[in-house]
């Protein structure tokens, strides 16, 4: 399943002109995948007897998972062009009420027809 999913998503990739660094951190996280599991499963017993039983092999495979998962975010975060998380000059979204009908004592106020909506996007705003 793994190698199903770096398959189609360099394959993805590749069809994006944008997004060769994207590949990149797909290539560096199976890296770290395989030799996070090349030390859990070759030298965990090595490791467990050098450090006394204080550290075994799982300790730095996890480590090496972890990495290899941050490297796929960062390659889906790079490949993503709209993702304005990290952008300095990022306008946030705005969502405030505009026009809040009064509530009436029988229920919940419904929306009158003709009126605009209660909130407004940042797409509105525009």
């Amino acid at each position: 399943m793994l190698l199903a999913y770096g398959i189609l998503r360099v394959g993805l990739l590749v069809q994006q002109e944008d997004s060769r660094w994207a590949v990149g951190d797909l290539c560096i996280a199976g890296l770290f995948f395989c030799l996070g599991q090349l030390i859990f499963f070759s030298a965990s017993s090595d490791i467990c007897a050098s450090s006394k039983h204080y550290l075994d092999g799982s300790f730095f495979s996890q480590i090496l998972l972890l990495l290899s998962v941050m490297m796929i975010y960062k390659s889906w975060d790079s490949s993503n062009n709209d993702c304005f998380e990290f952008e300095i000059n990022a306008v946030p979204l705005l969502i405030f009420p505009m026009n809040i009908p009064p509530l009436k004592e029988s229920g919940a106020a419904r929306p009158i027809r003709g009126q605009p909506s209660s909130f407004a996007s940042w797409h509105q705003l525009q």
